[in-house]
Protein backbone atom coordinates (compact mmCIF):
# COMPACT_ATOMS: atom_id res chain seq x y z
CA UNK A 1 0.00 0.00 0.00
CA UNK A 2 2.86 2.90 0.86
CA UNK A 3 4.87 1.84 -2.35
CA UNK A 4 1.29 2.66 -4.32
CA UNK A 5 1.20 5.92 -2.65
CA UNK A 6 4.85 6.79 -2.98
CA UNK A 7 4.63 5.76 -6.53
CA UNK A 8 1.80 8.30 -7.05
CA UNK A 9 3.54 11.13 -5.41
CA UNK A 10 6.41 10.82 -7.23
CA UNK A 11 4.86 10.10 -10.99
CA UNK A 12 2.19 12.55 -10.70
CA UNK A 13 1.65 15.13 -13.39
CA UNK A 14 -0.42 17.67 -11.31
CA UNK A 15 0.63 19.66 -8.14
CA UNK A 16 -2.98 18.35 -6.63
CA UNK A 17 -1.97 15.13 -7.36
CA UNK A 18 1.31 14.77 -5.41
CA UNK A 19 -0.42 16.71 -2.62
CA UNK A 20 -2.94 13.86 -2.60
CA UNK A 21 -0.56 11.40 -2.25
CA UNK A 22 1.48 13.65 0.20
CA UNK A 23 -0.73 13.90 2.70
CA UNK A 24 -0.89 10.47 3.35
CA UNK A 25 2.37 11.22 5.00
CA UNK A 26 0.51 12.24 8.08
CA UNK A 27 -1.27 9.04 8.81
CA UNK A 28 0.31 6.73 11.38
CA UNK A 29 -1.36 3.97 10.23
CA UNK A 30 0.08 3.98 6.75
CA UNK A 31 3.49 1.74 7.09
CA UNK A 32 5.76 3.95 5.25
CA UNK A 33 9.95 3.25 5.56
CA UNK A 34 11.52 6.48 7.86
CA UNK A 35 12.64 7.78 4.36
CA UNK A 36 9.54 7.71 2.64
CA UNK A 37 7.41 9.67 5.70
CA UNK A 38 10.01 11.77 5.98
CA UNK A 39 10.27 12.73 2.06
CA UNK A 40 6.53 13.05 2.21
CA UNK A 41 6.40 15.04 5.15
CA UNK A 42 9.00 17.51 4.18
CA UNK A 43 6.84 18.02 0.96
CA UNK A 44 4.03 18.72 3.22
CA UNK A 45 6.16 21.26 5.43
CA UNK A 46 6.30 24.04 2.62
CA UNK A 47 3.25 23.47 1.25
CA UNK A 48 0.77 23.72 4.79
CA UNK A 49 -2.01 25.92 3.61
CA UNK A 50 -2.43 23.57 0.34
CA UNK A 51 -2.23 20.80 2.48
CA UNK A 52 -5.08 22.25 5.24
CA UNK A 53 -7.35 23.29 2.50
CA UNK A 54 -7.21 18.85 0.77
CA UNK A 55 -7.99 18.31 3.95
CA UNK A 56 -11.24 20.20 4.95
CA UNK A 57 -12.32 20.00 1.90
CA UNK A 58 -11.99 15.64 2.26
CA UNK A 59 -13.10 16.17 5.57
CA UNK A 60 -10.23 14.38 6.61
CA UNK A 61 -9.94 15.73 10.60
CA UNK A 62 -7.60 12.78 11.31
CA UNK A 63 -4.87 14.68 8.98
CA UNK A 64 -6.14 18.27 10.36
CA UNK A 65 -5.50 16.92 13.70
CA UNK A 66 -2.10 15.61 12.88
CA UNK A 67 -0.99 19.07 11.31
CA UNK A 68 -1.91 20.89 14.39
CA UNK A 69 0.45 18.37 16.25
CA UNK A 70 2.73 19.31 13.88
CA UNK A 71 2.52 23.42 14.83
CA UNK A 72 1.21 23.23 11.25
CA UNK A 73 -1.66 25.12 11.31
CA UNK A 74 -0.73 28.56 10.91
CA UNK A 75 -2.71 31.37 12.89
CA UNK A 76 -2.83 33.75 10.16
CA UNK A 77 -5.41 31.43 7.73
CA UNK A 78 -7.49 29.93 10.98
CA UNK A 79 -10.30 32.18 10.66
CA UNK A 80 -10.08 31.41 6.64
CA UNK A 81 -9.74 27.60 7.42
CA UNK A 82 -12.49 27.84 9.93
CA UNK A 83 -14.88 29.90 6.89
CA UNK A 84 -14.07 27.13 4.58
CA UNK A 85 -15.23 24.26 6.96
CA UNK A 86 -18.74 26.04 7.66
CA UNK A 87 -19.06 26.28 4.13
CA UNK A 88 -19.15 22.95 3.01
CA UNK A 89 -20.47 22.08 6.52
CA UNK A 90 -18.05 19.85 8.05
CA UNK A 91 -18.99 21.72 11.74
CA UNK A 92 -16.52 18.71 13.36
CA UNK A 93 -13.49 20.40 11.26
CA UNK A 94 -14.93 23.71 12.89
CA UNK A 95 -15.27 23.14 16.08
CA UNK A 96 -11.69 21.28 15.78
CA UNK A 97 -10.04 24.79 14.93
CA UNK A 98 -12.12 27.20 16.75
CA UNK A 99 -10.21 26.87 19.75
CA UNK A 100 -7.02 27.00 18.12
CA UNK A 101 -7.54 30.91 17.93
CA UNK A 102 -6.79 32.55 20.72
CA UNK A 103 -8.32 36.21 19.47
CA UNK A 104 -11.49 34.18 18.51
CA UNK A 105 -11.62 31.95 21.95
CA UNK A 106 -11.25 35.71 24.08
CA UNK A 107 -13.68 37.56 21.56
CA UNK A 108 -16.17 34.97 21.70
CA UNK A 109 -15.89 32.91 24.83
CA UNK A 110 -15.41 29.82 26.17
CA UNK A 111 -19.01 29.27 27.21
CA UNK A 112 -20.13 30.49 23.49
CA UNK A 113 -18.13 27.48 22.58
CA UNK A 114 -20.05 25.62 24.84
CA UNK A 115 -23.25 26.63 23.28
CA UNK A 116 -22.03 25.55 19.42
CA UNK A 117 -20.79 22.35 21.34
CA UNK A 118 -24.19 21.58 21.72
CA UNK A 119 -25.98 23.50 18.83
CA UNK A 120 -23.56 20.74 16.74
CA UNK A 121 -24.75 17.68 19.02
CA UNK A 122 -28.04 18.05 19.16
CA UNK A 123 -28.59 18.77 15.16
CA UNK A 124 -26.44 15.85 14.95
CA UNK A 125 -28.82 13.57 16.82
CA UNK A 126 -31.80 14.88 15.35
CA UNK A 127 -30.75 14.39 11.85
CA UNK A 128 -29.70 10.53 13.14
CA UNK A 129 -32.94 10.31 15.82
CA UNK A 130 -35.19 12.61 13.91
CA UNK A 131 -38.35 10.73 15.73
CA UNK A 132 -36.99 11.87 18.68
CA UNK A 133 -36.24 15.27 17.67
CA UNK A 134 -39.17 17.20 19.68
CA UNK A 135 -37.97 15.17 22.50
CA UNK A 136 -34.04 16.65 22.90
CA UNK A 137 -35.15 20.36 23.70
CA UNK A 138 -36.45 19.31 27.27
CA UNK A 139 -32.92 19.40 29.15
CA UNK A 140 -31.01 23.30 29.43
CA UNK A 141 -27.52 23.41 29.82
CA UNK A 142 -25.85 24.84 32.67
CA UNK A 143 -22.23 25.41 32.86
CA UNK A 144 -21.09 23.69 36.35
CA UNK A 145 -17.65 23.71 37.41
CA UNK A 146 -18.20 20.55 40.48
CA UNK A 147 -19.60 18.49 38.03
CA UNK A 148 -16.61 15.90 36.72
CA UNK A 149 -18.01 15.90 33.33
CA UNK A 150 -21.30 15.68 32.40
CA UNK A 151 -24.40 14.91 34.94
CA UNK A 152 -28.36 15.55 35.11
CA UNK A 153 -31.23 15.88 37.17
CA UNK A 154 -34.38 15.65 34.79
CA UNK A 155 -34.22 19.37 33.70
CA UNK A 156 -30.90 20.53 33.34
CA UNK A 157 -27.79 19.00 31.33
CA UNK A 158 -24.63 20.29 33.68
CA UNK A 159 -21.65 20.22 32.66
CA UNK A 160 -17.71 20.94 33.26
CA UNK A 161 -16.54 23.58 30.39
CA UNK A 162 -13.08 22.39 30.47
CA UNK A 163 -13.90 19.05 30.19
CA UNK A 164 -16.42 19.19 27.53
CA UNK A 165 -14.23 21.15 25.42
CA UNK A 166 -11.50 18.70 25.66
CA UNK A 167 -13.92 15.68 24.83
CA UNK A 168 -15.17 17.73 22.07
CA UNK A 169 -12.44 18.49 20.29
CA UNK A 170 -10.92 15.05 20.77
CA UNK A 171 -13.90 12.73 19.84
CA UNK A 172 -17.29 14.96 18.59
CA UNK A 173 -19.04 11.99 18.39
CA UNK A 174 -18.49 10.65 22.18
CA UNK A 175 -20.45 13.71 23.37
CA UNK A 176 -23.47 12.62 21.02
CA UNK A 177 -23.82 9.46 22.85
CA UNK A 178 -22.66 10.63 26.05
CA UNK A 179 -25.61 12.88 25.55
CA UNK A 180 -27.74 10.65 24.47
CA UNK A 181 -26.72 8.09 27.44
CA UNK A 182 -28.09 11.40 30.12
CA UNK A 183 -31.13 11.75 27.92
CA UNK A 184 -32.04 8.02 28.16
CA UNK A 185 -32.08 7.89 31.76
CA UNK A 186 -34.26 10.94 32.13
CA UNK A 187 -36.81 9.17 30.00
CA UNK A 188 -36.42 5.44 31.62
CA UNK A 189 -37.57 7.81 35.08
CA UNK A 190 -33.99 6.41 36.14
CA UNK A 191 -33.44 9.22 38.76
CA UNK A 192 -36.69 9.04 40.55
CA UNK A 193 -36.71 5.82 40.82
CA UNK A 194 -33.61 4.89 42.50
CA UNK A 195 -35.58 5.63 46.55
CA UNK A 196 -35.06 2.91 48.74
CA UNK A 197 -32.21 1.43 46.84
CA UNK A 198 -28.45 1.17 47.18
CA UNK A 199 -27.26 4.07 45.22
CA UNK A 200 -23.65 2.36 43.68
CA UNK A 201 -25.98 -0.93 42.68
CA UNK A 202 -28.99 0.99 41.08
CA UNK A 203 -26.07 3.52 39.38
CA UNK A 204 -24.46 0.44 38.03
CA UNK A 205 -27.79 -1.29 36.84
CA UNK A 206 -28.99 2.35 34.93
CA UNK A 207 -25.69 2.92 33.22
CA UNK A 208 -25.83 -0.97 31.71
CA UNK A 209 -29.24 -0.91 30.51
CA UNK A 210 -28.80 2.17 28.90
CA UNK A 211 -25.41 1.11 26.97
CA UNK A 212 -26.98 -2.06 25.98
CA UNK A 213 -29.67 0.07 24.44
CA UNK A 214 -27.53 2.48 22.71
CA UNK A 215 -24.87 -0.54 21.96
CA UNK A 216 -28.38 -1.76 19.75
CA UNK A 217 -29.12 1.21 17.67
CA UNK A 218 -26.17 0.86 14.25
CA UNK A 219 -26.03 4.70 14.32
CA UNK A 220 -22.23 5.24 13.67
CA UNK A 221 -22.32 8.50 15.86
CA UNK A 222 -23.48 6.65 18.71
CA UNK A 223 -21.27 3.75 18.77
CA UNK A 224 -18.22 3.34 20.95
CA UNK A 225 -15.51 0.86 21.24
CA UNK A 226 -15.34 -2.28 23.53
CA UNK A 227 -19.41 -3.16 22.70
CA UNK A 228 -17.81 -6.59 22.80
CA UNK A 229 -16.20 -6.30 26.22
CA UNK A 230 -19.18 -4.73 27.68
CA UNK A 231 -21.19 -7.74 26.62
CA UNK A 232 -18.78 -10.17 27.98
CA UNK A 233 -19.09 -8.24 31.55
CA UNK A 234 -22.66 -8.62 31.43
CA UNK A 235 -22.67 -11.93 30.90
CA UNK A 236 -19.89 -12.73 33.49
CA UNK A 237 -22.09 -10.75 35.80
CA UNK A 238 -24.94 -13.03 35.17
CA UNK A 239 -26.77 -9.99 33.76
CA UNK A 240 -29.86 -10.62 31.40
CA UNK A 241 -29.28 -10.22 27.46
CA UNK A 242 -31.49 -7.92 25.71
CA UNK A 243 -34.07 -5.62 26.77
CA UNK A 244 -33.50 -6.04 30.27
CA UNK A 245 -34.66 -3.29 32.27
CA UNK A 246 -32.72 -1.29 35.17
CA UNK A 247 -34.99 -2.66 37.68
CA UNK A 248 -34.11 -6.70 36.65
CA UNK A 249 -30.53 -5.80 36.20
CA UNK A 250 -30.57 -4.25 39.88
CA UNK A 251 -32.05 -7.08 41.74
CA UNK A 252 -29.74 -9.80 38.99
CA UNK A 253 -26.92 -7.59 41.20
CA UNK A 254 -28.43 -7.50 44.67
CA UNK A 255 -28.80 -11.23 44.65
CA UNK A 256 -25.34 -12.14 43.51
CA UNK A 257 -23.16 -8.84 44.59
CA UNK A 258 -20.11 -8.09 42.45
CA UNK A 259 -16.55 -8.24 44.15
CA UNK A 260 -15.11 -4.87 44.73
CA UNK A 261 -13.20 -5.24 41.95
CA UNK A 262 -15.64 -6.76 39.57
CA UNK A 263 -17.88 -3.74 40.41
CA UNK A 264 -15.34 -1.35 39.58
CA UNK A 265 -14.42 -2.66 36.20
CA UNK A 266 -18.28 -3.14 35.35
CA UNK A 267 -18.35 0.90 36.32
CA UNK A 268 -15.56 1.81 33.99
CA UNK A 269 -17.26 0.06 31.30
CA UNK A 270 -20.77 1.12 31.66
CA UNK A 271 -20.21 4.63 33.10
CA UNK A 272 -20.76 7.90 30.92
CA UNK A 273 -22.38 10.26 33.20
CA UNK A 274 -22.55 11.96 36.76
CA UNK A 275 -25.47 10.79 39.11
CA UNK A 276 -25.20 13.07 41.79
CA UNK A 277 -28.36 15.16 41.08
CA UNK A 278 -30.22 12.29 41.52
CA UNK A 279 -29.99 12.69 44.84
CA UNK A 280 -32.60 15.33 45.64
CA UNK A 281 -35.05 12.20 44.38
CA UNK A 282 -34.09 8.99 46.56
CA UNK A 283 -36.14 10.25 49.48
CA UNK A 284 -39.63 10.59 48.06
CA UNK A 285 -41.57 8.58 46.08
CA UNK A 286 -42.65 10.89 42.92
CA UNK A 287 -45.66 8.76 42.43
CA UNK A 288 -47.61 10.18 45.16
CA UNK A 289 -49.77 13.27 43.68
CA UNK A 290 -50.95 15.12 46.78
CA UNK A 291 -49.20 18.19 48.52
CA UNK A 292 -46.12 19.03 50.56
CA UNK A 293 -46.55 17.80 53.77
CA UNK A 294 -43.20 18.40 55.33
CA UNK A 295 -41.22 21.44 55.08
CA UNK A 296 -37.84 22.29 54.04
CA UNK A 297 -35.68 19.86 52.28
CA UNK A 298 -37.96 17.01 52.18
CA UNK A 299 -40.86 19.18 51.04
CA UNK A 300 -38.22 20.96 48.02
CA UNK A 301 -37.50 17.28 47.37
CA UNK A 302 -40.84 16.18 46.60
CA UNK A 303 -41.93 18.78 44.67
CA UNK A 304 -39.30 18.50 42.43
CA UNK A 305 -39.86 14.93 42.12
CA UNK A 306 -43.47 15.42 41.37
CA UNK A 307 -42.29 18.00 38.41
CA UNK A 308 -40.04 15.43 37.24
CA UNK A 309 -42.38 12.85 37.33
CA UNK A 310 -45.31 15.19 35.14
CA UNK A 311 -42.75 16.11 32.87
CA UNK A 312 -41.27 13.04 31.90
CA UNK A 313 -44.59 11.35 32.05
CA UNK A 314 -45.77 13.16 29.12
CA UNK A 315 -42.43 12.90 27.47
CA UNK A 316 -43.02 8.91 27.27
CA UNK A 317 -46.48 9.41 26.44
CA UNK A 318 -45.67 11.36 23.59
CA UNK A 319 -42.33 9.27 22.41
CA UNK A 320 -43.27 6.05 23.67
CA UNK A 321 -43.57 4.43 19.62
CA UNK A 322 -40.05 5.63 19.35
CA UNK A 323 -38.91 3.83 22.70
CA UNK A 324 -40.81 0.96 22.64
CA UNK A 325 -39.57 0.43 19.05
CA UNK A 326 -35.61 1.01 20.35
CA UNK A 327 -36.50 -1.37 23.09
CA UNK A 328 -38.04 -4.09 20.93
CA UNK A 329 -35.78 -4.11 18.06
CA UNK A 330 -32.61 -3.35 18.85
CA UNK A 331 -30.31 -2.26 15.49
CA UNK A 332 -33.13 -0.18 14.38
CA UNK A 333 -32.38 3.35 14.11
CA UNK A 334 -35.25 5.93 14.99
CA UNK A 335 -37.26 6.95 12.04
CA UNK A 336 -40.27 8.87 11.56
CA UNK A 337 -42.82 6.55 13.15
CA UNK A 338 -45.99 4.52 11.31
CA UNK A 339 -47.84 7.07 8.90
CA UNK A 340 -50.82 6.55 6.74
CA UNK A 341 -49.20 6.63 3.01
CA UNK A 342 -52.89 6.10 1.59
CA UNK A 343 -53.05 9.48 -0.74
CA UNK A 344 -55.63 11.51 0.56
CA UNK A 345 -56.42 9.53 3.44
CA UNK A 346 -55.14 10.13 7.13
CA UNK A 347 -51.98 12.14 8.48
CA UNK A 348 -48.88 11.72 7.18
CA UNK A 349 -45.19 11.74 7.77
CA UNK A 350 -44.67 15.66 9.07
CA UNK A 351 -41.43 16.68 7.40
CA UNK A 352 -41.37 19.57 9.28
CA UNK A 353 -38.55 18.81 12.50
CA UNK A 354 -36.50 16.68 9.21
CA UNK A 355 -36.18 19.72 7.14
CA UNK A 356 -35.09 21.65 9.72
CA UNK A 357 -31.91 20.60 10.23
CA UNK A 358 -31.27 21.77 6.03
CA UNK A 359 -32.72 25.00 6.74
CA UNK A 360 -30.94 28.49 6.04
CA UNK A 361 -31.71 31.70 8.33
CA UNK A 362 -33.01 34.92 6.10
CA UNK A 363 -35.60 38.01 5.99
CA UNK A 364 -39.02 37.31 4.67
CA UNK A 365 -41.36 40.33 4.23
CA UNK A 366 -44.36 40.15 6.33
CA UNK A 367 -45.04 41.61 9.48
CA UNK A 368 -43.23 40.80 12.99
CA UNK A 369 -45.60 40.67 15.67
CA UNK A 370 -42.43 40.06 18.16
CA UNK A 371 -40.56 42.97 16.83
CA UNK A 372 -40.77 46.76 17.20
CA UNK A 373 -39.08 50.03 16.12
CA UNK A 374 -38.37 51.88 19.07
CA UNK A 375 -38.05 55.65 17.83
CA UNK A 376 -41.69 55.77 17.66
CA UNK A 377 -42.29 54.09 20.79
CA UNK A 378 -40.00 56.05 23.38
CA UNK A 379 -41.87 59.55 20.66
CA UNK A 380 -45.10 58.68 22.03
CA UNK A 381 -43.53 57.90 25.59
CA UNK A 382 -42.24 61.42 26.04
CA UNK A 383 -45.07 63.35 24.16
CA UNK A 384 -47.94 61.83 24.48
CA UNK A 385 -50.33 60.58 27.37
CA UNK A 386 -52.24 57.47 27.75
CA UNK A 387 -50.56 56.59 24.04
CA UNK A 388 -47.95 54.42 22.88
CA UNK A 389 -46.98 53.97 18.69
CA UNK A 390 -45.95 50.67 17.84
CA UNK A 391 -44.52 49.27 14.59
CA UNK A 392 -44.63 46.09 13.80
CA UNK A 393 -41.46 45.30 11.04
CA UNK A 394 -42.51 44.25 7.58
CA UNK A 395 -39.92 41.63 7.43
CA UNK A 396 -38.63 38.93 9.95
CA UNK A 397 -35.42 36.74 10.56
CA UNK A 398 -36.85 33.40 9.82
CA UNK A 399 -35.33 29.55 9.22
CA UNK A 400 -37.11 27.96 6.16
CA UNK A 401 -35.49 26.18 3.02
CA UNK A 402 -34.43 28.46 -0.14
CA UNK A 403 -32.77 25.87 -2.27
CA UNK A 404 -33.54 21.79 -2.44
CA UNK A 405 -32.82 18.71 -4.36
CA UNK A 406 -34.85 15.96 -4.20
CA UNK A 407 -34.21 12.97 -6.14
CA UNK A 408 -36.08 9.96 -6.79
CA UNK A 409 -34.71 6.41 -7.35
CA UNK A 410 -36.46 4.92 -10.56
CA UNK A 411 -35.18 1.97 -10.70
CA UNK A 412 -36.05 -0.87 -11.56
CA UNK A 413 -35.59 -2.40 -7.85
CA UNK A 414 -38.14 0.75 -6.97
CA UNK A 415 -41.36 -0.33 -9.11
CA UNK A 416 -43.55 2.60 -10.29
CA UNK A 417 -45.61 2.29 -7.68
CA UNK A 418 -42.69 2.97 -5.55
CA UNK A 419 -41.60 5.72 -7.27
CA UNK A 420 -45.32 6.89 -7.22
CA UNK A 421 -45.22 7.03 -3.97
CA UNK A 422 -41.83 8.51 -3.79
CA UNK A 423 -43.99 11.11 -6.00
CA UNK A 424 -46.37 11.47 -3.12
CA UNK A 425 -43.93 11.88 0.09
CA UNK A 426 -41.96 14.75 -2.17
CA UNK A 427 -45.83 16.77 -2.55
CA UNK A 428 -46.35 16.69 1.08
CA UNK A 429 -42.76 18.27 1.41
CA UNK A 430 -43.37 20.99 -1.31
CA UNK A 431 -47.38 21.58 -0.19
CA UNK A 432 -46.16 22.95 3.31
CA UNK A 433 -45.54 26.49 2.77
CA UNK A 434 -43.97 26.86 6.22
CA UNK A 435 -40.57 24.94 5.12
CA UNK A 436 -40.03 26.97 2.00
CA UNK A 437 -39.28 30.96 1.37
CA UNK A 438 -41.43 32.54 -0.79
CA UNK A 439 -39.09 32.41 -3.28
CA UNK A 440 -37.68 29.48 -3.78
CA UNK A 441 -36.05 26.87 -6.14
CA UNK A 442 -36.34 22.84 -6.01
CA UNK A 443 -34.31 20.96 -8.15
CA UNK A 444 -36.85 17.42 -8.96
CA UNK A 445 -34.44 14.57 -10.79
CA UNK A 446 -36.01 11.56 -11.83
CA UNK A 447 -32.63 8.85 -11.94
CA UNK A 448 -31.93 4.80 -12.47
CA UNK A 449 -28.31 4.80 -13.60
CA UNK A 450 -28.63 8.22 -15.33
CA UNK A 451 -30.37 10.96 -15.12
CA UNK A 452 -33.82 10.17 -16.82
CA UNK A 453 -35.51 13.84 -15.97
CA UNK A 454 -34.72 17.07 -14.04
CA UNK A 455 -36.85 19.98 -13.64
CA UNK A 456 -37.04 23.38 -11.54
CA UNK A 457 -39.87 23.89 -8.93
CA UNK A 458 -40.58 27.59 -8.10
CA UNK A 459 -44.20 27.23 -6.31
CA UNK A 460 -46.61 24.36 -5.49
CA UNK A 461 -48.47 25.43 -8.02
CA UNK A 462 -45.94 24.29 -10.81
CA UNK A 463 -45.51 21.01 -8.98
CA UNK A 464 -49.16 20.30 -9.08
CA UNK A 465 -49.07 21.04 -12.50
CA UNK A 466 -45.91 18.85 -12.95
CA UNK A 467 -47.51 15.83 -11.13
CA UNK A 468 -50.97 16.17 -13.24
CA UNK A 469 -48.67 15.25 -16.33
CA UNK A 470 -45.91 13.19 -14.23
CA UNK A 471 -44.50 10.10 -15.33
CA UNK A 472 -41.92 7.88 -14.10
CA UNK A 473 -39.37 7.34 -16.24
CA UNK A 474 -36.64 4.63 -15.88
CA UNK A 475 -37.04 0.98 -14.52
CA UNK A 476 -32.97 -0.41 -15.62
CA UNK A 477 -30.59 -0.35 -13.02
CA UNK A 478 -29.45 1.70 -9.92
CA UNK A 479 -26.19 4.39 -9.83
CA UNK A 480 -26.60 7.41 -7.63
CA UNK A 481 -23.62 9.02 -8.26
CA UNK A 482 -25.27 10.67 -11.59
CA UNK A 483 -27.45 12.72 -9.28
CA UNK A 484 -24.61 13.93 -7.36
CA UNK A 485 -22.48 15.09 -10.66
CA UNK A 486 -25.65 17.01 -11.55
CA UNK A 487 -25.54 18.92 -8.21
CA UNK A 488 -21.93 19.34 -8.71
CA UNK A 489 -21.92 20.93 -12.14
CA UNK A 490 -24.91 23.10 -10.62
CA UNK A 491 -22.92 24.58 -7.77
CA UNK A 492 -20.08 25.04 -9.94
CA UNK A 493 -22.10 26.56 -12.84
CA UNK A 494 -24.04 28.88 -9.69
CA UNK A 495 -27.26 27.50 -10.74
CA UNK A 496 -27.23 26.80 -7.00
CA UNK A 497 -26.32 29.42 -4.69
CA UNK A 498 -27.61 28.55 -1.32
CA UNK A 499 -28.06 24.73 -1.12
CA UNK A 500 -30.18 23.35 1.66
CA UNK A 501 -29.15 19.40 1.06
CA UNK A 502 -30.51 17.12 -0.96
CA UNK A 503 -33.05 14.31 -0.75
CA UNK A 504 -32.72 11.11 -2.26
CA UNK A 505 -36.11 8.88 -2.15
CA UNK A 506 -34.61 5.37 -2.68
CA UNK A 507 -34.33 1.52 -1.37
CA UNK A 508 -30.50 1.91 -0.85
CA UNK A 509 -29.90 -0.81 -3.66
CA UNK A 510 -26.96 1.06 -6.16
CA UNK A 511 -23.67 2.28 -6.36
CA UNK A 512 -23.32 5.15 -4.08
CA UNK A 513 -20.84 8.06 -4.72
CA UNK A 514 -17.12 7.35 -3.19
CA UNK A 515 -16.62 10.83 -1.40
CA UNK A 516 -18.75 12.55 1.08
CA UNK A 517 -20.77 15.38 -1.03
CA UNK A 518 -19.98 19.28 0.05
CA UNK A 519 -23.46 19.58 1.40
CA UNK A 520 -26.23 17.38 3.82
CA UNK A 521 -27.53 14.36 2.01
CA UNK A 522 -30.55 12.40 3.64
CA UNK A 523 -31.44 8.84 2.20
CA UNK A 524 -35.26 8.01 2.76
CA UNK A 525 -36.56 5.12 2.44
CA UNK A 526 -40.67 4.11 2.99
CA UNK A 527 -40.18 1.27 5.52
CA UNK A 528 -38.38 -1.81 6.54
CA UNK A 529 -38.93 -3.89 3.18
CA UNK A 530 -37.79 -0.83 0.91
CA UNK A 531 -34.42 -0.54 2.70
CA UNK A 532 -32.31 -3.19 1.26
CA UNK A 533 -28.56 -1.48 1.95
CA UNK A 534 -26.75 -0.15 4.50
CA UNK A 535 -26.09 3.89 3.42
CA UNK A 536 -22.29 5.74 3.48
CA UNK A 537 -21.83 7.02 7.07
CA UNK A 538 -22.18 10.14 5.65
CA UNK A 539 -25.85 10.16 4.46
CA UNK A 540 -28.37 10.65 6.90
CA UNK A 541 -31.22 8.10 7.66
CA UNK A 542 -35.09 8.50 7.64
CA UNK A 543 -37.14 5.35 7.70
CA UNK A 544 -41.05 6.69 7.44
CA UNK A 545 -42.20 3.19 8.93
CA UNK A 546 -44.93 3.29 6.29
CA UNK A 547 -47.75 0.43 5.59
CA UNK A 548 -47.83 0.30 1.88
CA UNK A 549 -50.48 1.81 0.12
CA UNK A 550 -52.84 -0.44 -2.64
CA UNK A 551 -53.54 1.34 -6.12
Amino acid sequence: MEQKYTEQFHKAGREEQRLAAAVRGLDPSVPFTKEEREELLGYLGHRKRSAMELLIRCGDLSGIRAMGERGWIEPRYLQEYREMAAAIREMEIWAYLYPGSKETRQRTGSADFCGRIWTLTLKKLRMKLPGFSGAFGALDFREDGKTEYLAGDGFHVYYRREELQRRFCREPDAVARDYMHLFLHCLLFHPVLSRGKDRELWDLACDMEVEEILDGWEIRELKKPGRDRRRLLRKEAGVPGENASAETIYRVLRRNTPSPGARAELSEAFHRDGHGFWREYRQEDPSREEGPGKAGEENRQREKSLRYFRKWRQLRKEYAGELEKSLQKPGVRGGGGRQAARPGAGSRYDYREFLEHFMVSGEEVETDPDSFDYIPYWYSREHYDGMVMLEPLEYREISKLREMVIAIDTSGSCSGRVARQFLRETYQILSRRENFFRRMQVHLIQCDSMIQEHVVIRSEEEFLDYMERAVVKGLGGTDFRPVFQLVDRLMEQKEVLDLGGLIYFTDGDGIFPAGKPAYDTAFVFLNDEYEKHRIPDWGIRLNLGMEFWEE
